[in-house]
């Protein structure tokens, strides 16, 4: 044993390979030097072929200052707790004390470890219900954007539903009109506007046109139903749990400082 700590064979090693850039049998083996304990116990190893727990190197002024240092406080308590202690103390009567007290604190720390076993269960319930509360609320968030990012092309579906619908009125009233003149100046409306577009079929193909358009983005509205009535599930099931959760942490919560409370007010 020594200040270095554990005596390894490491250096008996390096005393039959000679692995170092001089000879280690130059070194001294005692006084100071760099790993000068290790190689006492190495060449006593190699001398006598005991393990290296089996030997004792001896102890440096350091080593031997602190112990004396610690003697010394040891001896200056106990002359101090001596003086304390009356001199017709009885020693049995003193004993049963003592035993009582250690009884006594022996209870008391019963149950403290009672109480921090419960504390501790509860700590790591609310921990967990927080990992919990945290997953859930991502979830909501999640549901949350996607039901609102569904709802807002359900919406955008409607008016383009709606704005082909009016198209389509717009040119009905148009082709159920008469070709009439302008009243100003009496001339035909051939002369203002494209004769093609003038044609009965034109505004029919128009028509076919949008009512094409429409029955697709119906088609695509009716598809995207199911999936926004499963986001709306989705967002009431984190809703739940956020709140289920949020319940059951408050509890803990509180049952976590009902136990600091008493153990404080039991102190």
């Amino acid at each position: 044993r020594s200040k270095k700590g554990a005596v390894t064979g490491d250096d008996l090693r390096h005393w039959a390979l000679l692995a170092q850039p001089s000879m280690i049998a130059k070194d001294p083996t005692k006084g100071k030097g760099h790993g000068s304990d290790k190689r006492v116990s190495s060449y006593a190893l190699f001398l006598s072929g005991l393990d290296d727990s089996a030997v004792e190197l001896y102890k440096s002024s350091a080593v031997k200052d602190q112990a004396k240092g610690k003697l010394a406080v040891a001896q200056a308590e106990l002359a101090r707790v001596q003086k304390l202690i009356p001199a017709d103390t009885d020693r049995a009567a003193a004993v049963k004390a003592l035993a009582r007290v250690d009884e006594r604190l022996d209870m008391f720390s019963s149950q403290l470890q009672a109480r921090s076993s419960v504390l501790k269960d509860v700590r790591q319930q609310i921990a967990a219900e927080g990992a919990a509360l945290a997953e859930a609320s991502t979830e909501l968030a999640g549901a949350t954007s996607m039901r609102e990012r569904f709802a807002l092309l359900d919406l955008k579906y409607s008016s383009d539903l709606a704005r082909l619908g009016a198209t389509d009125e717009g040119i009905a009233f148009f082709q159920a009109l008469p070709e009439t003149p302008c009243p100003l100046c009496g001339t035909p409306v051939e002369q203002h506007a494209d004769p093609d577009s003038l044609k009965p079929r034109a505004p029919s193909k128009y028509r076919r046109a949008i009512a094409a358009e429409a029955e697709k983005i119906r088609d695509l509205r009716r598809g995207l139903q199911p999936s926004l009535a499963h986001q709306q599930a989705r967002l009431a099931t984190a809703a739940a749990d956020v709140s289920r959760l949020t319940v059951s942490l408050k509890t803990l919560e509180e049952q976590e400082a009902l136990l600091l409370r008493t153990a404080g007010e039991e102190f």
